[in-house]
């Protein structure tokens, strides 16, 4: 894992859908665990949380991806 040169970390309802967008453009999964918090009436709440790396070659083509989205005109 030494060529890692940025990470993203996911949780949520759509995070599974997410990574494995990623891991299709070459990411690689890094950890999965969970994440614990307290909802607004005090329960305590666990969801997955994904962590996933990229290469350089992979982050060039989401730095892109980014900057593209950022220029687009947004409805």
């Amino acid at each position: 894992m030494d060529d890692i040169v940025f990470t993203l970390e996911f949780k949520g309802d759509t995070a599974n859908s997410e990574v494995n967008q990623h891991l299709i453009s070459g990411w690689k999964l890094l950890h999965v665990g969970q994440h614990s918090y307290k909802d607004a009436d005090g329960q305590l709440m666990q969801e997955v949380i994904y962590v996933i790396g990229a290469d350089k070659k992979a982050y060039k083509q989401h730095k892109h991806a980014q900057d593209k989205a950022k220029r687009s005109p947004h409805d």
